[in-house]
Formats: structure tokens, C-alpha cells, sequence
């Protein structure tokens, strides 16, 4: 992959985004995203999870329309998951970007980011994928803020409320039995929750069309072969309260589509937990 170098970094706190990347995933929809006040149409950015995430994940690519938000500016941008991720122990490892990203050092918000640095990057990650475009994904000025600022239940949350709950939330989202977390299956895959009883999980920030049905797809499949006495039911949960647009069409069009549901799980008054299937409905 030759895609353009980043300029800028930003940090995106797993805790604060609703972006959950899986590694070679698609290029996102247009969206509202942290940026310089200087960038312009081609700029690029790198998403750093930060020492407590999953290192660099991400890049951003910027059509040059860019409006102020609280505290700096948003700019119109898609993200392309990195095809491989660049872990904190590379970093911390790398002779480059030891000094900008390791344990002493730490970028928070947007800053820029030098060609050394980046070109480093590059290397680790197998290089940059390419600029998605923008034609059909122009910006739209009526919409909000994209993955940031997002009202959600992070996805270990959920997970814990789920299997710790002694059933009670489970039997809702549609386990009949207890829920197993991360159940290693015969291909090497882990799914979030899984249920001896037909029923397979996996929690995500937010469900989008590259985001979630893919590996809902891929653990039914699995198990399906390895017990095929059940016909099993995959169940994908989300914190936030709506799947993002490109996500439900992508469900309809899936060879699983009957045996697929979506969740979203959130804290309500006094800290209860409450759940409402989204998919189908």
C-alpha cells in the first residue's frame, strides 16, 4: 500500500470514541472530525488510541472542509483502519518514535506530525492504505460531530454487565444459558460472549456496515461446524443508541440476515442498565 504520509496525529481515548477498528476494515462514511485549523483537501491524519489503547489504529483522510468546534476545529474526513495495527511495545521499541510516544511523552487533542515520524509509522504498520475519496461522501454541514462525543457505554462495560449479571441482562438480548466471554473457538476466533445453548456475541462501540457484521458473520459460521446440533443465532450489542447509517443495509444484505440481531445497551436513571433491540425492527 502507497497511500499519502500523515501530517497531524490525533488522539482518539477508547473511553471518549465511539471508533472501534478492526484492522484492513473500509474506509468509513463522510464524518465531522478532530482536525487542524490549517488542513487542507488531501491533508492526512494518524489516529493514536494512546498508551492505554491499541497504539496507531487508523488514518484520516481530509476533503479541506473544515468548521470550528468547541475547543479547535472539525474537519470532513473518512478513516481507513491501518491493515495492521502498530502496538505500544513497537513504539516503545522503535528508535523514532520512542521520543514522541513513549512513556514519557503523550500527544493528547491534534497535533502535527514530521515526516520522519510518519515514514516510521508507515514501516511498522506495512505502509498507509489509500486515500478513499470523496466523490458520494461530500461534506455535509448539517451533521454533528462524528465518533467523538458520543453518549456510550464503553463495550468492556457492557461485556461485564452481560456475563456478570447472573442472566438477567443476557436472557433479554436472547441467551438462554449462561454467557461464556471471550470462548475460543476452533479457528482461532474469540468471540465476546458465547453461549453453549445456539447464541454468539460480540459488543462493539457502535455497529457499522464494516464494523461487526463481518465477525458476527464469520463466529456463526464457526460455529455452526463445530456444533451442529444448534442453528446459531449471532447477537451484535452496541452503546450507543443507533447503528450508523451504512450498517443496517449491510445487515439486510448479509446470508444470516434471519438469524442476526442488533442491541444497544446503555446506563439509564440511578445507573440502571437498559436494553432495546435496534436490528431487526
Amino acid at each position: 500500500m502507497t497511500g499519502p504520509l500523515p501530517s497531524q496525529v490525533c488522539t482518539w481515548l477508547p473511553s471518549r470514541s465511539t471508533f472501534d477498528p478492526e484492522p484492513g476494515g473500509g474506509a468509513s462514511d463522510g464524518q465531522w472530525l478532530y482536525c487542524l485549523k490549517s488542513t487542507d483537501p488531501g491533508d492526512r491524519q494518524v489516529v493514536w488510541r494512546g498508551r492505554s489503547g491499541d497504539g496507531f489504529v487508523a488514518v484520516v483522510d481530509f476533503s479541506g472542509d473544515v468548521q470550528p468546534r468547541p475547543g479547535g476545529y472539525s474537519g470532513w474526513g473518512r478513516i481507513t483502519p491501518l491493515s495492521r495495527f502498530v502496538t505500544i511495545q513497537e513504539i516503545d521499541e522503535d528508535p523514532v518514535l520512542a521520543t514522541r510516544f513513549g512513556p514519557e511523552a503523550g500527544v493528547q487533542n491534534v497535533r502535527s506530525l514530521n515526516a520522519k515520524d510518519a515514514i516510521a509509522i508507515g514501516d511498522l504498520a506495512g505502509g498507509y492504505p489509500p486515500s478513499p475519496g470523496f466523490v458520494g461522501f461530500e461534506a455535509d454541514w448539517s451533521q454533528k460531530l462524528g465518533v467523538w462525543n458520543v453518549p456510550k457505554l464503553p463495550p468492556e462495560r457492557i461485556t461485564e454487565e452481560i456475563v456478570l449479571d447472573k442472566g438477567r441482562l443476557a436472557r433479554k438480548l436472547g441467551f438462554p444459558s449462561n454467557v461464556t466471554g471471550q470462548k475460543m473457538l476452533a479457528n482461532g476466533r474469540r468471540p465476546d460472549l458465547w453461549c453453549r445453548h445456539g447464541v454468539v456475541g460480540e459488543v462493539k462501540n457502535q455497529i457499522t456496515a464494516a464494523w461487526g457484521p463481518a465477525q458476527i458473520e464469520d463466529y456463526i459460521e464457526q460455529c455452526d461446524r463445530q456444533w451442529p446440533e444448534y442453528n446459531w443465532r449471532g447477537v451484535l450489542v452496541q452503546g450507543v443508541p443507533a447503528m450508523a447509517p451504512n450498517a443496517p443495509p449491510r445487515l439486510r444484505e448479509s446470508r444470516y440476515r434471519e438469524r442476526i440481531s442488533v442491541w444497544t445497551v446503555q446506563e439509564g436513571r440511578f445507573g440502571r442498565i437498559k436494553a432495546e433491540q435496534i436490528y431487526p425492527g
